[in-house]
């Protein structure tokens, strides 16, 4: 979204979607072969987070172990520091300055921003150890984002299609939709049988987010159509 708000035109952010999503779809690939592999030379390894490494640290030459090590880093600070900003800039931006101080400087919310992200970092590393409760990373991060990934969905599919739907709906349906999912992330155990069910956590999150966001958009005013029309999926865009 952070690059999409960059682009120069509409045109160009279509384009990019669709080539980031393409993209996309080659991930899962890339996580499951080396996993296979893995698993077939290193049988006995007693935890699957441990097949990455032990494959780069036994098969790469030292000086193409330190290239992919320190590509690794840059992925992973890429990818924190984005998660890092969006979150700082959505509560200081969205929270802060429209509920708490609407009078806000530029540099104060700057200030704030820092101060955000310190926390959120803090945060995360006393969260960290809520990893050792699953199976695995793959497992901790999927069932974690299956708590959004639903109700996310679910708003942003309805606002592509549906003119009728409107802010006081998505912000409902998300808020639902993300309390359905959460509830049933800690009653899994005595739900499904599954033992890693974040795909069915985000289905049913998902269905109660489209309920909720369709029951309360008819209930009040729908959108302006000038507001939406650039918005809509449709056979002129």
């Amino acid at each position: 979204m952070q690059r999409c708000l960059g682009a120069s035109s509409q045109h160009e952010v279509k384009k990019s979607v669709i080539f980031g999503a393409s993209l996309k779809i080659i991930f899962p690939i890339l996580m499951v072969v080396p996993g296979i592999i893995g698993f077939i030379l290193y049988p006995k390894l007693k935890s699957g987070d441990d097949v990455y490494a032990t494959m780069l640290c036994n098969l790469l030459p030292k000086g193409v172990f330190g290239i992919v090590f320190t590509g690794f880093l840059a992925a992973f600070m890429s990818t924190v520091d984005s998660y890092l900003n969006s979150a700082a800039t959505l509560w200081t931006m969205d929270i802060y300055k429209r509920y708490i101080k609407k009078e806000a400087t530029p540099r104060h919310l700057m200030v704030v921003g820092k101060i955000l992200t310190v926390i959120f970092i803090v945060l995360a590393a006393y969260l960290a150890p809520m990893t050792t409760k699953f199976s695995g990373i793959f497992n901790a991060l999927q069932t974690l984002l299956s708590i959004f990934q639903g109700p996310t969905l679910a708003i942003l599919l309805l606002g592509m299609v549906w003119k009728r739907a409107n802010s006081p709906g998505a912000i409902a349906g998300l808020v639902v939709g993300v309390l359905t999912s959460s509830t049933l992330f800690w009653v899994q155990a005595d739900i499904f049988q599954a033992g890693d069910p974040y795909l069915y956590i985000a289905w049913w999150s998902f269905l109660m987010a489209v309920v909720v966001t369709v029951v309360v958009s008819l209930c009040t005013r729908a959108q302006l159509e000038e507001k939406i029309k650039n918005l809509m999926f449709s056979k002129e865009s």
